[in-house]
C-alpha cells in the first residue's frame, strides 16, 4: 500500500466512526451524587494536615471527600 492509500484508508476508517459516533452523556446526567456532603481541595505537601486544619475524624462520618493536589494547580 503506498503512501496516498494509506491516508485513504485512514480517511475512510475516519469516515465510519465519525458516522456511528455516539456522544458520551454530559457529566451532570452521568455522574449522581454518591453521598451528600463536601469536597476539600487541599495541597498535597505532607506539612499541611487538612483533616487537623477542619478537625476531622471518623465522627464525621464520611461526609468529606479530600482531594490532595500536587503541583499548586487546579
Amino acid at each position: 500500500m503506498n503512501q496516498h492509500d494509506a491516508f485513504e484508508e485512514l480517511l475512510r476508517r475516519n469516515n465510519e466512526l465519525a458516522r456511528a459516533h455516539q456522544p458520551l452523556p454530559d457529566l451532570k446526567v452521568a455522574l449522581k451524587p454518591v453521598r451528600p456532603g463536601f469536597i476539600i481541595i487541599s495541597c498535597s505537601d505532607p506539612r499541611l494536615n487538612p483533616y487537623k486544619i477542619f478537625g476531622l475524624d471518623a465522627s464525621f462520618g464520611g461526609r468529606v471527600t479530600m482531594i490532595r493536589n500536587a503541583g499548586g494547580g487546579l
